[in-house]
């Protein structure tokens, strides 16, 4: 995998990675048979994962989903040393926090969130991309109205 490709798998639920329970079925929408007939074993998707997010930032909405993916790297044998997890808004400057809110009032008129890991992680991509713009527009206003200001004040030259 390479940044920008998706990835989604359903994990088995077993007592030793994680217990799925009538809690993350409501908020999840996945029934615990469901599962049992979709899943794939957790030492094979936290292997996945981990190949592809070594190196990386993983960053989400929720402080939990940092948990449980340190959680699935462990049941599995792996290190999570090698993984790097920022929440959403550990990644914006306390300068931008305006836009960080725009961005997502804007991403909430686009899609909902369904609690769905792939979901999720696309609201959160687009979230971010919306962000990015934003302080990318901002900063680049910013420069121009600095240069004019600079210009307007600036002393023409004399010729003598």
């Amino acid at each position: 995998m390479s940044i920008g490709q998706s990835y989604q798998s359903y994990i088995l639920p077993d007592d030793k990675c994680y217990d799925w329970t009538i809690t993350a079925e409501k908020l999840h929408g996945i029934s615990r048979d469901f599962l049992k007939v979709h899943g794939r074993n957790a030492k094979d998707v936290a292997s996945e994962l981990y190949k592809f997010g070594r190196g990386r930032v993983f960053t989400s909405d929720h402080i939990n989903d940092h948990i449980w993916m340190k959680k699935l790297f462990e049941s599995a044998g792996l290190s999570s040393l090698q993984i790097e997890y920022a929440p959403m808004v550990d990644l914006v400057a306390d300068e931008h926090a305006d836009e960080c809110i725009k961005a997502r009032e804007e991403v909430d008129k686009i899609c909902a969130k369904t609690h769905a890991a792939l979901d999720d992680a696309k609201y959160t991509m687009l979230e971010y991309q919306i962000y990015y713009e934003l302080v990318t527009n901002k900063l680049v206003l910013q420069n121009a109205m600095g240069e004019q200001s600079r210009q307007s004040f600036s002393v023409p030259e004399q010729n003598n």
